[in-house]
């Protein structure tokens, strides 16, 4: 259960925010976490921002492509490491809206397994950090002008490592050369992108973990990219790696220890329709031992008949609670077409005769 002392502290958010815009909630809303998704207990309104954040997007029309994928990145993120119920909760019904508005919830994509995919990732991404670090050139000449000579002179050194070039340590200098350098420096690193991020959008990542954090990375770097000939690959890589960050995301929901946060990823797997929601729901039947989430387990599981969904609302038949029961022959009769009693003996029986001969 959600504890309901977070309204006041979500209502002092309210008003405390209201004059902010959707931007400025979403940046709090990353602001408000550290680097393994918990709370940053420095801030002490951090819990209601983040509720307050994940409210926002789930209201917001459109959102950049650049947050999109950080949005997906960070749900998956507290769902691994944040100490809320009410936090993971948003987290995932954030998910679940997010993969209906933006073109996320197809299924039709073909990808790609990597025996070492880690290190075959990792490659991907240190050739874009290498061919793309040019294009910070723009911001080391502003450093420049820092008051701090320390920092200049730092700067002044990335500068010269980055270009090749040896101007001093002047932005008029560095400008100049920028201006006539941009468009080949940009052509090339559009041009040597496009290998790493099509490969890193056709990887099969199995754990959340390594989902999220590719999808983090390809979404600040295309992001600082800002090459319009660009858009169609970071679209499709961002989109590919974040549906699969929404699938092992609601994965990771079921499983959770608050049966609020558990009933939240059935729905979502109601919502967002994938072949792997069955099997993982039906694993979870034989664990889950609450009545609520057991009902919603079952509504769930009867849009993906299998044998084992199947066998799942037999075990299901043999409940004390009637209202699991109940839910158990409404699934029996979707998957089947068999206008059966609620009767386990019944299905038990039909089963044997030719139910075990529908799915192999």
């Amino acid at each position: 259960m959600r504890n309901p002392g977070w309204a006041l502290v979500i209502l002092a958010a309210v008003l405390l925010t209201a004059c902010k815009s959707d931007e400025e909630r979403l940046d709090d809303l990353d602001r408000s976490t550290d680097q393994q998704g918990r709370l940053d207990l420095t801030r002490y309104d951090a819990g209601a921002l983040v509720h307050e954040g994940f409210q926002t997007a789930q209201e917001m029309e459109s959102l950049s492509l650049a947050r999109l994928g950080k949005l997906v990145h960070d749900c998956g993120l507290l769902l691994e490491g944040n100490e809320y119920a009410l936090c993971r909760a948003d987290a995932v019904a954030t998910l679940t809206r997010v993969a209906l508005a933006a073109p996320i919830a197809s299924i039709d994509q073909a990808l790609e397994d990597h025996p070492a995919l880690n290190k075959h990732a990792l490659a991907q991404i240190e050739i874009l950090d290498r061919v793309c670090k040019c294009l910070d050139v723009p911001r080391l000449i502003a450093g420049l002008g820092d008051g701090d000579r320390t920092v200049v002179l730092a700067v002044h050194r990335e500068l010269k490592e980055v270009t090749g070039e040896s101007f001093p340590a002047t932005a008029a200098a560095w400008q100049t050369w920028w201006e006539k350098a941009a468009v080949d420096l940009q052509a090339r690193a559009a041009n040597e992108s496009r290998q790493p991020l099509e490969i890193l959008g056709k990887l099969r990542y199995p754990t959340l973990a390594q989902a999220r954090s590719v999808l983090g990375y390809v979404s600040a770097r295309m992001a600082s990219l800002d090459l319009p000939s660009m858009d169609d690959l970071s679209r499709r890589a961002i989109l590919r790696i974040a549906r699969q960050v929404v699938v092992l995301g609601l994965i990771k929901a079921l499983e959770d220890k608050d049966a609020g946060v558990r009933w939240d990823a059935c729905e979502g797997m109601l919502r967002v329709r994938d072949p792997r929601f069955g099997e993982v729901l039906s694993k979870r039947w034989m664990q889950e031992r609450d009545a609520g989430c057991q009902v919603k387990l079952l509504e769930v599981g009867a849009h993906y008949p299998s044998r084992r969904t199947l066998e799942m609302h037999l075990f299901a038949m043999l409940a004390d609670e009637r209202a699991v029961r109940l839910s158990a022959r409404e699934g029996l009769v979707r998957m089947t077409g068999v206008e059966g009693p609620m009767d386990a003996a019944f299905w038990t029986s039909w089963y044997e005769r030719q139910g075990r001969n529908l799915w192999p």
